[in-house]
């Protein structure tokens, strides 16, 4: 038997950093080590390295969506871990598509990078917004939280209250590149997490293991 059929596999969705740093480099090499199926489908390539962030280039919407048509041929993924959408298209490409129903979602806003910032497009905040009735977790750090939200809210627990209010079942701020701890809520529930890491692939073991809470 394939040993893809006996794994769990997870579908990861980003873009490309040519130093294997992020982005789905990083994706497949956490999944990897947690004995988990890593496949991708990839949003774009990014021009950058530990110096600075220089450019994202976009796969066209066709490109995007004949990887989606093709895993969509042979689903075998219980989860879909979302990075970096380059645009409101493939946003829309995305939800619209079969392979997005009835698997557990974790969304990693990317409206920043290590290197530098990424621009946030207007359209690109509001289609990202559009997919989160759909995510089982949602993991912004506290400076994508706060463009998501066009707020200045400084604490973490209230950026997370209005984000539910989105529709995401469950929120996980992270400290990103401050010394903040992680902290994740669900309706009605809270947990804090101590964790100093910048990779937020680690969320997707939590939703293989167990059910989240309702």
């Amino acid at each position: 038997m394939n040993q893809t059929t006996i794994k769990p596999s997870v579908l990861c969705i980003s873009a490309v950093d040519p130093m294997g740093m992020s982005g789905i480099h990083a994706d497949l090499r956490a999944l990897e080590s947690m004995n988990v199926h890593g496949t991708s489908c990839i949003t774009a390539t990014t021009a950058q390295n530990q110096n600075g962030f220089q450019q994202l280039n976009s796969v066209s919407n066709e490109a995007f969506k004949s990887q989606l048509d093709a895993l969509n041929d042979q689903d075998i993924f219980s989860v879909i871990k979302i990075g970096l959408l380059a645009n409101a298209d493939q946003v829309r490409l995305l939800l619209d598509h079969p392979i997005f129903q009835n698997k557990k979602v974790v969304l990693d806003p990317v409206l920043s990078a290590t290197a530098g910032e990424i621009e946030a497009h207007e359209s690109r905040l509001g289609a990202i917004q559009l997919l989160l009735p759909f995510v089982t977790v949602l993991t912004p750090n506290v400076g994508e939280a706060k463009q998501l939200l066009n707020s200045n809210e400084l604490d973490s627990q209230a950026l997370a209250i209005e984000l539910l209010k989105l529709k995401a079942s469950s929120v996980l701020i992270k400290g990103g590149h401050s010394a903040h701890p992680h902290e994740i809520f669900i309706p009605k529930e809270r947990w804090l997490f101590i964790w100093n890491m910048m990779n937020t692939i680690i969320t997707i073991h939590a939703v293989l293991a167990a059910p989240w809470p309702v």
